[in-house]
């Protein structure tokens, strides 16, 4: 028995419309995720971390999740890094889920955490 033979039949041209959507679909989600992932990597050690100086460095706490397991994850990593490189101070700057997560993950390695600063040379929340 041909393939051919056990297919259901579809009359006229509408499984060629519901190949092309299936393939459309599959394409796309394809891209979509590739784009996530492209931005999740964004906020991998180092592209977060910026040197300031010999033992200080800033990080960019915008991970864009808000899952705690995600950001404890991604901290963790972040924290590794930071030991690695020889880091013993940091300023961290973001949303604050993602801040604490970062502060916490630091302390666990022995990084001191800085209050964050704002231009003008006082702390957030200073008057």
């Amino acid at each position: 028995m041909r393939v051919r033979e056990r297919a259901p039949r579809i009359s006229g041209a509408t499984w060629v419309t519901a190949a092309r959507a299936a393939v459309a679909e599959g394409y796309v989600a394809a891209i979509v995720e590739r784009s996530r992932d492209d931005v999740m990597q964004s906020w991998e050690f180092p592209s977060c971390v910026v040197p300031l100086g010999r033992d200080a460095i800033a990080v960019a706490a915008g991970h864009p999740s808000d899952d705690d397991e995600v950001l404890a994850n991604w901290a963790g990593r972040v924290a590794h890094g930071a030991a690695r490189m020889g880091a013993r101070r940091a300023v961290i700057s973001g949303g604050a889920r993602a801040r604490a997560a970062v502060a916490d993950a630091l302390a666990l390695v022995g990084i001191d955490v800085t209050p964050e600063a704002v231009p003008g040379g006082r702390e957030r929340g200073a008057r």
